[in-house]
């Protein structure tokens, strides 16, 4: 996809950052690899989207308008939040295999969130002629054949640039970590 080689370059960056950064966070090695990049409409995401997932939109303010889209499997974001909110392992497992996502889950996952997106805007601010600022909107997860797909949910219709990565959480790998870019942004 030559055609988005910037948007790549600067993704992969900022993944890289916001890896180190949640480390830190974490107290755990969370590590990304190399980004596989697709195009895909939403009915094309969709149906790759076999397990539940964690929908993190992300607002793109000022001179790049529109809303970007972090998706996590609901099983990672829930690892992720339990190590945050130093849960017990045992009860980690329990959450994931049963899914459930309590408020203090989603609180600490935003949390976790808000970092990888802080890491983006100051990736991201450098590398544009022209201002942008990448801000959290309230997330939410979606279990594919049991949640209603609307036109807006979990992602608004439209075709999208989208950014796969290989993330690997205390040497073991995250099952999904995707960023999807609409198209009207992702020629940068």
């Amino acid at each position: 996809m030559a055609d988005h080689a910037k948007l790549l370059k600067m993704i992969q960056s900022a993944l890289r950052q916001s890896a180190e950064e949640c480390s830190l966070l974490l107290n755990q090695e969370l590590s990304v690899g190399d980004t596989e990049v697709l195009k895909r409409d939403k009915a094309g995401y969709l149906d790759e989207l076999e397990d539940s997932a964690f929908v993190v939109p992300i607002e793109s303010r000022d001179d790049y308008t529109g809303n970007l889209f972090m998706i996590f499997s609901l099983r990672d974001a829930i690892l992720m939040s339990g190590i945050l909110l130093g849960i017990p392992p045992a009860r980690i497992s329990e959450k994931r295999k049963l899914l459930i996502l309590e408020a203090d889950d989603v609180d600490a996952f935003s949390e976790i969130a808000n970092q990888i997106i802080g890491s983006f805007n100051s990736v991201f601010q450098p590398c544009l002629p022209h201002k942008m600022h990448l801000k959290q909107m309230p997330p939410n997860k979606f279990v594919p054949q049991m949640d209603t797909v609307t036109e807006e949910i979990p992602i608004p219709d439209g075709e999208y640039v989208v950014y796969k990565a290989q993330a690997k959480l205390g040497g073991e790998e995250v099952s999904r970590y995707d960023i999807l870019v609409p198209s009207s942004l992702a020629n940068l």
